[in-house]
């Protein structure tokens, strides 16, 4: 029982990661002209 509670557990950090790695993707395609460099250095 342990062990598919670990593996639930796993699933869940796994989808999590995939929707972090979702919104990164959709914020860098929103920031892409400024994509070189800080924004703060203008």
């Amino acid at each position: 029982m342990a062990l598919s509670q670990q593996y639930t557990t796993v699933a869940v950090i796994i989808k999590l990661l995939a929707e972090k790695e979702r919104w990164i993707r959709q914020l860098n395609g929103l920031r892409l002209p400024a994509r070189g460099r800080p924004p703060s250095l203008g």
